[in-house]
């Protein structure tokens, strides 16, 4: 799991990810599908980090 250091917290990359996309419409329609769980993959975030 990856974190995200943010001033004192450090929260996981993904919990941060789902926070600041809460109020995406594209973003609520896959919450809870296997859409969501591979756009917060270890290997799809990696992918994003490379680029």
């Amino acid at each position: 799991m990856r974190y995200l250091i943010t001033g004192l917290q450090t929260i996981s990359i993904e919990k941060r990810i789902q926070e600041v996309l809460a109020n995406d419409p594209l973003y609520q329609v896959i919450q809870a599908t296997p859409a969501e769980q591979h756009f917060l993959s270890e290997a799809y975030l990696d992918e994003l980090i490379e680029k």
